[in-house]
């Protein structure tokens, strides 16, 4: 466990350029992905960039801060779909970020953000969905994220059955799938062919999203942040137009928003996907007492649905 002294210098390191430089240098040289997204100068005329800059530039924000397989992307998609919550992506993304930033023709941090606050907003509105990964990746630190919008409404978005979560990962990884949609049925049960139990690798994801909610817990206390907590479980209870209610009531000041008639759809798991889950509780019981311990301090912050649904 690192000291909270240990974390203040872990994140001044981060936040240099140089030393960010370094490492993305140092991994690349030994072969490895490196860790931090770098921005390629731009030369010449820009015209989109230009064209984009003259829109006018969102006055509010707002962070869903999520983990993995958590519904995130259901709620992009809802969201989305309303007209009025702006395009809240995963535009922090590092995996996405070289394709965007070509296409926008911004060669920094901020000339990148700039165009994001413009073009993806909606109504004077910008909202974007990011792990603590993609943070650390594209900002350094949430200091610095934060420090770009330090008025944003912050949501945290987790999935309280970890178990499930991290079997749900692991099939993605495997078989390459990871949301369903219409016509996708032969490529799901193709890929259902392919997902196969491993216990090592359920137990390895269990601990990266109990590491990506500590970091999140961490980065909350450490700047007085109170996010408002959604969970998939709840937003699961919730539904499409309960979830856009609380949406809509912590962000405040929005017309009102109903659910689009086909919202979008949610689930990717299948039968094998809870037998692997049960499989793996029945196995490894006191090793996820010990992670039930500790994530129990976040899992109690989460409001009970009822209350999510009171104006």
């Amino acid at each position: 466990m690192i000291s909270n002294a240990g974390w203040h210098l872990r994140n001044r390191a981060l936040e240099s350029p140089l030393l960010r430089r370094f490492f993305n240098r140092a991994r690349a040289a030994v072969g490895q992905k490196p860790p931090f997204f770098e921005f390629e100068p731009v030369s010449g005329n820009r015209p989109k960039f230009d064209r984009l800059m003259r829109l006018p530039p969102a006055e509010r924000t707002f962070i869903v801060v999520f983990t993995p397989r958590s519904g995130s992307s259901w709620v992009t998609r809802l969201a989305e779909q309303t007209g009025v919550l702006s395009q809240p992506g995963e535009c922090f993304h590092p995996g996405f970020m070289p394709a965007m930033t070509r296409f926008f023709e911004t060669g920094t941090l901020q000339e990148y953000v700039a165009i994001l606050r413009r073009k993806r907003a909606t109504g004077g509105l910008f909202g974007f969905e990011v792990t603590m990964g993609h943070v650390t990746a594209t900002f350094g630190t949430f200091r610095q994220m934060i420090a770009m919008f330090p008025d944003a409404t912050v949501f945290s978005l987790i999935r309280e059955d970890v178990v499930a979560q991290a079997v749900s990962l692991l099939k993605m990884q495997q078989t390459q799938v990871g949301h369903r949609g219409d016509g996708d049925e032969a490529r799901f049960a193709d890929a259902e062919e392919l997902f196969h139990y491993d216990p090592d690798g359920i137990r390895l994801w269990v601990q990266r999203l109990v590491r990506l909610e500590a970091a999140a817990e961490r980065a909350f206390d450490a700047h007085g942040i109170t996010p408002h907590r959604l969970s998939y479980e709840r937003n699961v209870a919730l539904g499409a137009q309960g979830v856009l209610d609380v949406l809509a009531r912590q962000i405040g000041d929005l017309p009102p928003i109903s659910a689009p008639p086909d919202p979008p759809a949610r689930r990717t798991g299948s039968t094998r996907n809870d037998e692997f889950s049960t499989r793996f509780r029945q196995e490894n019981s006191d090793w996820l007492a010990g992670i039930a311990a500790q994530r129990g301090v976040w899992l109690d912050k989460l409001p009970p649905v009822d209350g999510c649904e009171k104006p």
